[in-house]
């Protein structure tokens, strides 16, 4: 589940656990009807990991496929 606040995002782990990240980019794909977001560990500003969400509840890799689009 997803919990967001302040460019922040909360996500629980699989085992129960909460982890926060940064929000450094976020756009919603009308064509694909997901949202990106682009998140960072605040203590490590270089992780910079892409992760989507189709429902607003949970988060999945992107494919290289998606990836590779460019945003306008």
């Amino acid at each position: 589940m997803l919990d967001i606040q302040d460019n922040s995002i909360a996500i629980t782990l699989d085992d129960g656990t909460v982890e926060t990240w940064k929000i450094l980019f976020y756009y919603h794909n009308e064509e694909r009807e997901k949202d990106y977001y682009f998140i960072y560990k605040d203590e490590d500003e270089d992780s910079i990991v892409v992760m989507a969400s189709k429902d607003g509840e949970t988060l999945e890799e992107c494919s290289e496929e998606e990836l590779e689009e460019r945003v306008y």
